[in-house]
């Protein structure tokens, strides 16, 4: 059985922050934020890259040695929110959004 992992675009990516005052000011949160709005934000995103964005985080707050949980869980009509640090990536539906 062969598991590849789609190259299809699935999700439409929004990312923000999740207004936590204690984060915002952080140096942690700064850097996570900037990184990551310039990688995926407002841009179609498949299954694979969902896993890159997840290490990227990972690789951010290993840089600051910060050991912290990276949310991942799914909501109501197949969105997909990845969550850690005060920055929240929200993944819509591609198909949905009536992007073209």
């Amino acid at each position: 059985m062969n598991k590849e992992v789609s190259t299809e675009i699935k999700y439409y990516a929004v990312v923000n922050s999740v207004g936590i005052r204690r984060f915002m000011q952080d140096e942690v949160f700064k850097d996570l934020f900037g990184r990551i709005f310039g990688i995926v934000n407002e841009k179609g995103v498949n299954p694979f890259q969902v896993g890159l964005i997840k290490k990227e985080i990972k690789a951010v707050l290993d840089s600051h040695q910060i050991c912290e949980e990276i949310l991942d869980y799914y909501g109501r009509g197949g969105h997909r929110f990845i969550k850690c640090h005060g920055v929240k990536i929200h993944l819509m539906p591609f198909d949905v959004c009536g992007i073209k």
